[in-house]
């Protein structure tokens, strides 16, 4: 139901009904989960601290890439959509003066983030930033949307997906 493993649906129902899960694991895998459910932590962390972010600001019909109204892309995925306060932890001040977007696990933990550069002085600014790869998120392996867009792919029984290649 939840598209994900047998363990992590495991995980989820345990967190769901506050039981604690006990798991026998080696030291090294037990380290390298360890740090993966710090770094989720600290992501959902970041994630409560975003400022709110109103997408009606600064449209006047089309902006500067030809797109009709940005306020639809934030309505399609509105969980913690925001911005990065400037007093952001260490770990995150790459963020600064980005629109945040979390990315989130097929369980919907958050993963990491991709945030887009906000001001007008760009010269030498990327304009798109990720999280690095780490236990938690690794950019290949995760698609941004997907666990927002589960239920209207189980409820309408279809999605339209379109082959990305890489040059």
């Amino acid at each position: 139901m939840e598209g994900c493993g047998f363990e992590e649906a495991v995980r989820l129902l345990a967190r769901k009904y506050g039981i604690e899960v006990e798991e026998e694991r080696g030291t090294e895998e037990a380290g390298r989960h360890e740090a993966r459910q710090a770094i989720l932590r600290g992501n959902e962390d970041f994630a409560r601290s975003l400022l709110p972010y109103d997408p009606a600001e600064g449209i006047t019909g089309k902006d500067e890439n030809g797109e009709e109204d940005r306020r639809r892309s934030v309505k399609l995925f509105p969980l913690r959509v925001g911005i990065c306060p400037p007093d952001a932890p260490e770990g995150f001040r790459r963020f600064r003066r980005r629109l945040v977007f979390p990315v989130r696990t097929t369980g919907g933990q958050i993963a990491g983030f991709a945030g887009r550069y906000r001001g007008t002085e760009g010269a030498g600014t990327a304009k798109y930033v990720n999280s690095d790869n780490s236990e938690a998120y690794n950019k290949g392996r995760i698609l941004y949307g997907l666990y927002e867009a589960v239920r209207a792919v189980r409820t309408e029984a279809t999605c339209c997906c379109a082959r990305v290649t890489r040059t």
